[in-house]
């Protein structure tokens, strides 16, 4: 018998749709039922903020007309939380180096 999958709305800031798609695939093997939305603009960032919460919300670090920080800046100054939480539940991706 296999163990029911959590439901999960994850919102994925991140520029390459295949990136995407392994964070969708991993979450499935962790037990999860995503259902995923990518945006990569400021823009559609905030259309899906006003859309929909969000149980999780994962940004990659650097993309090219976008970054994590600006993503998180976004989502504390519209005062978005996460459906499970009553704050932003963020994490990003691929931080910069350390020198």
């Amino acid at each position: 018998m296999k163990a029911k999958k959590h439901p999960l709305k994850v919102l994925i800031i991140e520029d390459s749709e295949n990136d995407a798609m392994l964070l969708e695939l991993e979450l499935e093997r962790s037990g999860y039922q995503p259902a995923c939305h990518r945006v990569e603009t400021p823009e559609s960032l905030e259309a899906a903020l006003q859309s929909e919460k969000w149980d999780l919300i994962i940004a990659d670090y650097v993309m090219p007309h976008f970054n994590g920080l600006a993503a998180l800046s976004l989502v504390k100054e519209r005062g978005s939380t996460c459906r499970l939480w009553s704050f932003p539940a963020i994490s990003l991706m691929t931080p910069p180096s350390l020198p």
